[in-house]
């Protein structure tokens, strides 16, 4: 399981893992249901990579470094990312609604440091 575990990180969340692992009847040492804190614990306690870092490590961006690549604020980013107009691809980085970004090259950049208060609380 640690290994499979190992694998479906680079394109999962520890949700997504439990179910998938909990569809092929793979349970905990104690023959419980997996669910994403139980996947959590499990990569933790192995000292596997985190979901994150492998994402990093593939070039995608955390929320912060999309927002300054593309000059627009963050709330502006999700919201964009939410109604599916964001000009870069979003992987989902947790469980939590947090997801990384591709980057875009240079010349693709839409700039625009505009964001209002009200971008920032209408943010999804």
């Amino acid at each position: 399981m640690l290994a499979e575990i190992d694998r479906l990180l680079d394109n999962h969340t520890y949700g997504e893992i439990a179910m998938l692992l909990n569809e092929r009847g793979l349970t905990t040492g104690g023959g419980k249901k997996l669910d994403g804190y139980r996947v959590k614990r499990i990569r933790r306690g192995y000292k596997l990579r985190s979901r994150k870092s492998r994402l990093h490590e593939r070039g995608l961006l955390t929320l912060d470094e999309a927002s300054e690549m593309l000059g627009f604020c963050k709330a502006i980013v999700r919201r964009k990312r939410a109604k599916g107009v964001l000009p870069m691809a979003a992987h989902k980085l947790n469980d939590m609604g947090e997801y990384m970004y591709e980057p875009l090259p240079p010349e693709n950049t839409e700039k625009s440091s505009h964001c209002s208060s009200s971008d920032r609380r209408g943010a999804v």
